[in-house]
Protein backbone atom coordinates (compact mmCIF):
# COMPACT_ATOMS: atom_id res chain seq x y z
CA UNK A 1 0.00 0.00 0.00
CA UNK A 2 1.33 3.43 -0.98
CA UNK A 3 0.40 6.93 0.19
CA UNK A 4 -0.55 8.95 -2.89
CA UNK A 5 -0.98 12.72 -3.26
CA UNK A 6 -3.09 13.39 -6.36
CA UNK A 7 -3.78 16.65 -8.18
CA UNK A 8 -6.68 16.99 -10.60
CA UNK A 9 -8.74 14.51 -8.58
CA UNK A 10 -11.99 16.28 -9.47
CA UNK A 11 -11.40 15.96 -13.22
CA UNK A 12 -12.77 13.18 -15.40
CA UNK A 13 -9.67 10.97 -15.34
CA UNK A 14 -8.83 12.01 -11.77
CA UNK A 15 -12.18 10.88 -10.36
CA UNK A 16 -11.86 7.46 -11.95
CA UNK A 17 -8.21 7.12 -10.90
CA UNK A 18 -8.85 8.09 -7.27
CA UNK A 19 -11.73 5.64 -7.03
CA UNK A 20 -9.57 2.86 -8.51
CA UNK A 21 -6.46 3.53 -6.42
CA UNK A 22 -8.29 4.11 -3.13
CA UNK A 23 -9.22 0.41 -2.98
CA UNK A 24 -5.55 -0.53 -2.48
CA UNK A 25 -3.77 2.68 -1.52
CA UNK A 26 -4.17 5.71 0.72
CA UNK A 27 -5.26 8.56 -1.56
CA UNK A 28 -5.11 12.24 -0.59
CA UNK A 29 -6.03 14.96 -3.05
CA UNK A 30 -5.29 18.65 -3.01
CA UNK A 31 -8.01 20.99 -4.12
CA UNK A 32 -9.27 24.56 -4.08
CA UNK A 33 -12.23 23.19 -2.10
CA UNK A 34 -10.93 20.33 0.06
CA UNK A 35 -13.17 18.41 2.44
CA UNK A 36 -13.18 19.52 6.07
CA UNK A 37 -11.03 16.56 7.11
CA UNK A 38 -8.32 17.20 4.50
CA UNK A 39 -4.69 17.39 5.59
CA UNK A 40 -4.25 20.35 3.25
CA UNK A 41 -5.40 23.94 3.17
CA UNK A 42 -7.39 25.01 0.09
CA UNK A 43 -4.78 25.09 -2.64
CA UNK A 44 -4.40 26.95 -5.90
CA UNK A 45 -1.26 25.32 -7.30
CA UNK A 46 -0.72 28.19 -9.72
CA UNK A 47 -0.29 30.55 -6.76
CA UNK A 48 1.82 28.38 -4.47
CA UNK A 49 2.72 24.95 -3.15
CA UNK A 50 0.34 22.86 -1.04
CA UNK A 51 0.18 23.82 2.65
CA UNK A 52 -0.70 21.47 5.47
CA UNK A 53 -3.66 22.53 7.60
CA UNK A 54 -1.91 21.76 10.84
CA UNK A 55 1.83 22.30 11.10
CA UNK A 56 2.03 19.27 13.37
CA UNK A 57 0.90 17.21 10.36
CA UNK A 58 4.24 17.83 8.64
CA UNK A 59 5.18 14.21 9.29
CA UNK A 60 2.12 13.18 7.25
CA UNK A 61 3.55 14.91 4.19
CA UNK A 62 6.77 13.00 4.77
CA UNK A 63 4.78 9.80 4.44
CA UNK A 64 3.71 10.58 0.86
CA UNK A 65 5.18 7.92 -1.43
CA UNK A 66 4.04 9.38 -4.76
CA UNK A 67 2.83 12.67 -6.17
CA UNK A 68 0.53 11.98 -9.12
CA UNK A 69 -0.03 15.17 -11.11
CA UNK A 70 -3.06 15.28 -13.42
CA UNK A 71 -4.22 18.88 -12.93
CA UNK A 72 -3.97 21.27 -15.86
CA UNK A 73 -5.10 24.78 -16.72
CA UNK A 74 -4.25 24.43 -20.44
CA UNK A 75 -2.03 27.51 -20.07
CA UNK A 76 1.76 27.16 -20.45
CA UNK A 77 2.80 29.58 -17.70
CA UNK A 78 0.17 28.39 -15.23
CA UNK A 79 0.93 24.72 -15.76
CA UNK A 80 4.66 25.32 -15.32
CA UNK A 81 3.92 27.24 -12.12
CA UNK A 82 1.81 24.33 -10.82
CA UNK A 83 4.57 21.87 -11.62
CA UNK A 84 7.23 24.06 -9.98
CA UNK A 85 5.13 24.34 -6.81
CA UNK A 86 4.68 20.57 -6.64
CA UNK A 87 8.41 20.00 -7.18
CA UNK A 88 9.09 22.50 -4.39
CA UNK A 89 6.70 20.59 -2.12
CA UNK A 90 8.34 17.27 -3.07
CA UNK A 91 11.80 18.65 -2.27
CA UNK A 92 10.65 20.19 1.02
CA UNK A 93 9.12 16.89 2.19
CA UNK A 94 11.67 14.57 0.56
CA UNK A 95 9.14 12.88 -1.71
CA UNK A 96 11.17 10.84 -4.18
CA UNK A 97 8.48 9.58 -6.59
CA UNK A 98 6.62 11.79 -9.04
CA UNK A 99 4.25 10.63 -11.79
CA UNK A 100 3.17 13.21 -14.36
CA UNK A 101 0.19 12.44 -16.58
CA UNK A 102 1.11 14.10 -19.85
CA UNK A 103 -0.41 13.48 -23.27
CA UNK A 104 0.28 11.48 -26.39
CA UNK A 105 0.34 14.75 -28.34
CA UNK A 106 3.97 15.38 -27.32
CA UNK A 107 4.88 12.79 -29.98
CA UNK A 108 3.61 15.09 -32.72
CA UNK A 109 6.23 17.16 -34.56
CA UNK A 110 6.54 20.78 -33.48
CA UNK A 111 5.23 21.73 -36.90
CA UNK A 112 2.51 21.72 -38.09
CA UNK A 113 0.94 21.12 -34.65
CA UNK A 114 2.27 24.01 -32.59
CA UNK A 115 -0.70 24.29 -30.26
CA UNK A 116 -0.05 25.76 -26.83
CA UNK A 117 -1.39 22.58 -25.18
CA UNK A 118 1.31 20.48 -26.84
CA UNK A 119 4.00 23.00 -25.98
CA UNK A 120 2.79 23.14 -22.35
CA UNK A 121 2.99 19.34 -21.98
CA UNK A 122 6.46 19.26 -23.57
CA UNK A 123 7.81 22.00 -21.31
CA UNK A 124 6.36 20.43 -18.18
CA UNK A 125 7.90 17.07 -19.05
CA UNK A 126 11.32 18.64 -19.69
CA UNK A 127 11.18 20.69 -16.51
CA UNK A 128 10.20 17.69 -14.40
CA UNK A 129 12.99 15.56 -15.88
CA UNK A 130 15.50 18.26 -14.87
CA UNK A 131 13.99 18.71 -11.39
CA UNK A 132 16.32 16.36 -9.53
CA UNK A 133 13.47 14.25 -8.13
CA UNK A 134 14.98 10.75 -8.00
CA UNK A 135 12.13 8.75 -9.56
CA UNK A 136 10.19 10.57 -12.26
CA UNK A 137 7.64 8.73 -14.37
CA UNK A 138 5.68 10.19 -17.24
CA UNK A 139 2.51 8.54 -18.51
CA UNK A 140 1.23 9.68 -21.89
CA UNK A 141 -2.31 8.39 -22.36
CA UNK A 142 -3.98 8.72 -25.70
CA UNK A 143 -7.64 9.59 -26.17
CA UNK A 144 -9.14 8.32 -22.90
CA UNK A 145 -12.65 6.91 -23.11
CA UNK A 146 -14.98 5.71 -20.38
CA UNK A 147 -18.11 6.61 -18.41
CA UNK A 148 -18.58 10.37 -18.11
CA UNK A 149 -15.42 11.29 -20.06
CA UNK A 150 -15.51 13.98 -22.76
CA UNK A 151 -14.17 11.85 -25.59
CA UNK A 152 -16.78 9.17 -24.97
CA UNK A 153 -19.51 11.77 -25.45
CA UNK A 154 -17.86 13.09 -28.63
CA UNK A 155 -17.47 9.60 -30.09
CA UNK A 156 -21.11 8.78 -29.41
CA UNK A 157 -22.05 11.83 -31.48
CA UNK A 158 -19.73 10.67 -34.26
CA UNK A 159 -21.06 7.08 -34.25
CA UNK A 160 -23.28 7.59 -37.32
CA UNK A 161 -20.13 8.51 -39.26
CA UNK A 162 -18.01 5.55 -38.03
CA UNK A 163 -17.64 4.19 -41.56
CA UNK A 164 -15.66 7.27 -42.64
CA UNK A 165 -13.33 7.33 -39.62
CA UNK A 166 -9.96 5.77 -40.63
CA UNK A 167 -9.30 2.45 -38.88
CA UNK A 168 -5.86 3.65 -37.74
CA UNK A 169 -7.54 6.43 -35.74
CA UNK A 170 -9.21 3.88 -33.47
CA UNK A 171 -5.77 2.86 -32.20
CA UNK A 172 -5.63 6.23 -30.47
CA UNK A 173 -8.31 5.23 -27.95
CA UNK A 174 -7.46 3.89 -24.52
CA UNK A 175 -10.00 3.03 -21.85
CA UNK A 176 -9.99 4.61 -18.41
CA UNK A 177 -9.49 1.13 -16.96
CA UNK A 178 -6.27 0.77 -18.99
CA UNK A 179 -5.06 4.16 -17.75
CA UNK A 180 -5.88 3.26 -14.14
CA UNK A 181 -4.10 -0.10 -14.39
CA UNK A 182 -1.11 1.44 -16.14
CA UNK A 183 -0.66 4.07 -13.44
CA UNK A 184 -1.06 1.50 -10.69
CA UNK A 185 1.57 -0.69 -12.39
CA UNK A 186 3.97 2.26 -12.35
CA UNK A 187 3.33 2.81 -8.63
CA UNK A 188 3.78 -0.88 -7.80
CA UNK A 189 6.62 -1.48 -10.27
CA UNK A 190 10.38 -1.51 -9.97
CA UNK A 191 12.07 1.68 -8.84
CA UNK A 192 14.50 2.22 -11.73
CA UNK A 193 14.15 5.86 -12.83
CA UNK A 194 12.72 5.35 -16.32
CA UNK A 195 10.18 7.35 -18.26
Amino acid sequence: MANLLITGASGGIGQHLCCHLSTRHEVVSISRRPPDDSLFEPCDLVAGPPQLRNRSDSTSAGNVDWIIHLATTYDIDDDIAMLDHLVQFAEQHEIENFLYVSSWVVHFPRRPLAASYIEMKRRCEQRLLRSGIPNVRIVRPSVVIGPGLSWTKILKRLAPFAAVIPAKFSRSFVTIDEVNSGIENVINGPSEPVV
